[in-house]
């Protein structure tokens, strides 16, 4: 039976009183492909699930709880209340703590339930198997002052089921509005001196719930999304639904099926090098191989032009650092030489970046600089770069460089 637009503490409360046992299901409004479920018997809660991110929330809580017993093993379908209850008895989890980690799955659930004002309900019969461990009045479980909060949470961020989002053509706004947050709010500016940027970028690229996010940094998922605030009003990271991530992991997947006949994944990272030219070169047999120079000085652009065009390579000049991974999106390289000195963002920052996003992790990176010191090499070479050279540099010294480095066969 559906019950259109109704407030989920309205037919808690109605259910409660009628002494009611089965499931109710509260779908979120803004994606209604995921959701809640409440399960009750006799009028009170027995215990509360999300319908997806089940693995993520539980290990959120378990490392919220602080519980020295080891995680459980679970599939990562999903976690029902069956499989918990097998896994308790694996274990031998004493009956007190098992209860204490329903009430906080169900707690939190519930809670999450109630921040949402309206939403078409599913009444079900369904109930748990089994004889249930836990029986809670619904009314004690209520946390008021987390509902507040994430009542103002939502205008920003549709659900904490939902997956956050960065757009690789974004990323150079997020820096900015980073820094421009880590100035003006000392709290942010707390949390990102002991983090670094791309730890923190990285899994948003490849999209991410909340629950996740706060687990990796170990941190309350309420204070996560207080830092994400700012970046969502700005539009910079998106809110998608949890659904899209399976058919994007369905597209990666089919992408990076082997070729017949090979029975072991590339390693070599020369290998992978002179796959990525070949590529480059089979999805655009009649150009030259691309050279891209992110350099704020239009004096070593136009070096490297006079250096390296002559000899078979097209040279793209990238001036402004920010705008560095739209060119390369726009214009895929062999090769990247780049500046550490440049405003807005340094060298080391943007190599970490490329080396850690999935597109660009395996085009070699040659830091081209006026800085030799060892500190500067060591650092150049723990964020990823292949390569140093400083400046001024010989053209031929330039040039074997990015032969080696390209493994790319162009007649000379």
């Amino acid at each position: 039976m559906n019950n259109h637009l109704k407030s989920p503490s309205q037919i808690l409360e109605e259910k409660s009183q009628q002494g009611w046992s089965g499931c109710l299901m509260i779908p979120e409004p803004k994606d209604i492909s995921v959701g809640w479920k409440i399960f009750l018997h006799e009028g009170k809660i027995q215990y509360a699930t999300s319908t997806v991110a089940q693995k993520e929330r539980l290990t959120y809580l378990w490392q919220a709880t602080k519980t020295k017993l080891a995680f459980p093993q679970v599939t990562a379908k999903g976690i029902d209340y069956q499989q918990l209850c097998q896994w308790s008895a694996k274990q031998n989890f004493s009956p007190t703590d098992f209860q204490q980690l329903l009430l906080e799955l169900t707690k939190e659930a519930l809670n999450q339930v109630l921040t949402i004002e309206q939403a078409s309900i599913i009444i079900r019969d369904e109930q748990l198997p089994g004889d249930s461990m836990t029986s809670f009045p619904w009314q004690e479980l209520i946390d008021q002052e987390y509902i507040d909060i994430w009542k103002k949470v939502r205008i920003s961020l549709d659900s904490p089921l939902s997956l956050l989002y960065l757009a690789q053509n974004k990323a150079f706004d997020f820096y900015k509005s980073w820094k421009n947050i880590t100035q003006n709010d000392a709290a942010f500016a707390a949390f990102a001196e002991t983090q670094k940027l791309s730890d923190f970028v990285n899994p948003l690229f490849e999209k991410i719930c909340l629950y996740d996010l706060a687990s990796r940094f170990g941190i309350d998922y309420n204070r996560m999304a207080k830092y994400l605030q700012s970046f969502l009003d700005q539009g910079l990271i998106k809110s998608s639904p949890h659904n899209v991530k399976t058919n994007q992991n369905q597209t990666k997947y089919t992408t990076k099926k082997p070729v017949a006949n090979q029975k072991k994944q590339v390693t070599s990272p020369l290998i992978q090098k002179k796959i990525v030219s070949q590529n480059q070169e089979q999805a655009h047999p009649k150009t030259l191989p691309i050279i891209a120079c992110i350099d704020d000085s239009k004096t070593v652009q136009k070096q490297v032009q006079m250096t390296l065009q002559p000899v078979g390579y097209q040279v793209i000049s990238v001036l402004d650092a920010t705008n560095a991974l739209r060119e390369l999106s726009r214009n895929m390289p062999v090769l990247i030489l780049m500046d550490i000195n440049m405003p807005d963002i340094n060298g080391y920052d943007l190599c970490s970046m490329l080396k850690r996003s999935q597109k660009f992790q395996n085009v070699p990176i040659i830091m081209l600089t006026g800085r030799d010191g060892i500190i500067d090499r060591m650092r150049a070479k723990l964020v990823g770069a292949d390569k140093y050279l400083t400046k001024p540099f010989e053209p031929q010294e330039l040039i074997n460089m990015v032969r080696k480095n390209t493994v790319f066969l162009v007649n000379y």
